[in-house]
């Protein structure tokens, strides 16, 4: 996925790649196909169509400038760096 929001944004994709967390989640997988049995469900944007539509949102409303409004109570060695060091 974050290369088709590069794609839709038209910029260099350039991550940054930092340690996994102690404990992280690796692989989690979900499914609508319960909603969709059960309650008809069905989509009706591709995730690339979703995407799209949130940029164009932005785009015309503005971005807020991102916050961090709670310090960190316990930094220890498993704090992940991107808490520490605020990188985002």
């Amino acid at each position: 996925m974050p290369e088709t929001i590069a794609e839709l944004l038209e910029f260099k994709l350039d991550p940054v790649y930092v340690p996994e967390r102690p404990q992280e989640v690796k692989f989690a997988t979900c499914s609508a196909e319960k909603a969709r049995r059960l309650l008809g469900y069905q989509t009706n944007y591709t995730l690339k169509q979703g995407l799209k539509e949130m940029i164009d949102w932005i785009k015309i409303r503005g971005t807020k400038k991102f916050k961090y409004h709670i310090d960190l109570e316990i930094i220890n060695n498993k704090t992940p760096k991107t808490w520490t060091q605020k990188m985002f």
